[in-house]
């Protein structure tokens, strides 16, 4: 969903058959879909809104909403999820490999750098979610290969470059803001949606 909810991006599969990015407002019944997304998977919004990142064969990509002809970010080769900064920056799991952390890479394109390693028996990191003033980065770990229910979640801190993990057994973290710096911590585990308090 978009910054300012009004509009979705998902892959949905076209008049030719193939998958591919479509867009729609809130308000809207039909979808538009993006020509040049052809096996789009795992969709991100600019934080202008006016923006979608995915990923395609092997590469990480952008689009605009309006559509037109989708540039190529750098190499993804297998991504498992991107969050997109206000301050330009991409932070993305470029391959799904074990031994795989974080990278950062401009929204203009360029050479990924890398901004986490897993450590102390982890795996991968994964499906990054950049937290409102863009300090710090929510991610997925895990210690054994596909088993993110036992998973954990961390925060990333951008300046220092250190990591903790603030939740244990779930996976896919995304912050929620309800009120002030008070918000919501929601992830799953074993099929299930759940949520915890969680102050910035």
């Amino acid at each position: 969903i978009s910054p300012d909810g009004r509009r979705l991006a998902f892959v949905a599969r076209g008049a030719g058959g193939k998958e591919q990015l479509a867009t729609r407002l809130l308000d809207q019944a039909n979808p538009t879909f993006l020509a040049g997304t052809e096996n789009a998977t795992d969709p991100f919004f600019a934080p202008d809104g006016q923006w979608i990142g995915f990923f395609a064969d092997g590469k990480m990509k952008k689009i605009s909403i309006a559509g037109g002809a989708a540039f190529t970010l750098c190499d993804a080769s297998n991504a498992r999820g991107g969050s997109w900064g206000e301050d330009g920056n991409i932070v993305v799991t470029l391959d799904s490999g074990n031994g795989i952390g974080l990278s950062r890479v401009s929204a203009a394109g360029g050479t990924p750098q890398t901004l986490t390693k897993p450590r102390d028996g982890e795996v991968s990191h994964r499906w990054p979610q950049i937290l409102p003033g863009g300090e710090a980065v929510l991610f997925s770990s895990t210690t054994v290969t596909g088993a993110y229910d036992d998973g954990s979640i961390g925060v990333l801190f951008l300046k220092t470059g250190q990591w903790k993990m603030v939740q244990q057994g779930g996976y896919f973290g995304r912050y929620l803001a309800t009120s002030n710096r008070v918000g919501q911590l929601v992830y799953v585990h074993q099929g299930t949606l759940l949520g915890v308090p969680f102050d910035l």
